[in-house]
Parts: C-alpha cells; sequence; structure tokens
C-alpha cells in the first residue's frame, strides 16, 4: 500500500520480486506474476501463477521509474520476508 496515489501507466516493469541467493536458471516468482492496482486504496496487489517456494526469502523491489498519480518519482525500495513451509 502506498501513501498517495499512483500513475497506474506507470506500473508496468515496476516491481521486481525475486528469491534471495537463486542461482541462475532457477525458478523465479517473477514468472507468471500479475498486479493489480485498486486507486480507492492505493494498493497494488500481487498475484503469483504457482505457489512460493517453501523456506526462501522473497525479495520485493519497487524500482525506479514509478510515478505517483501528480508525475512525482516514487522513491524505490525494497521489502524482504520469508515463506514457511
Amino acid at each position: 500500500q502506498f501513501s498517495r496515489g499512483l500513475d497506474e501507466a506507470s506500473l508496468p516493469g515496476r516491481i521486481r520480486v525475486s528469491y534471495l541467493g537463486a542461482a541462475p536458471g532457477a525458478p523465479s516468482p517473477q514468472t507468471g506474476l500479475t498486479l493489480s492496482y485498486d486507486g480507492a486504496t492505493r494498493s497494488v496487489e500481487l498475484r503469483f501463477s504457482e505457489p512460493m517456494l517453501p523456506f526462501r526469502t522473497i525479495r520485493v523491489e519497487v524500482l525506479e521509474g514509478l510515478q505517483g498519480f501528480d508525475g512525482a518519482p516514487v522513491v524505490p525500495w525494497t521489502v524482504t520476508f520469508s515463506v514457511g513451509g
């Protein structure tokens, strides 16, 4: 969830999801990822086509280029979390 509204057109390609420490060519949660934006709640929902691998650490990155509804840039940030079994 964001503290202000987003320019939905700037969203594609601006959120990246990966497994920390994954070997090259390993499965990626980014494959089959779909995003949807809800302007009323200023939130982005991430939907994965496959379940995340258990006991792995996930990194979600908001990348440079995402913009607020007024065209102001959103400061890039990262969050990590672990998936249980």
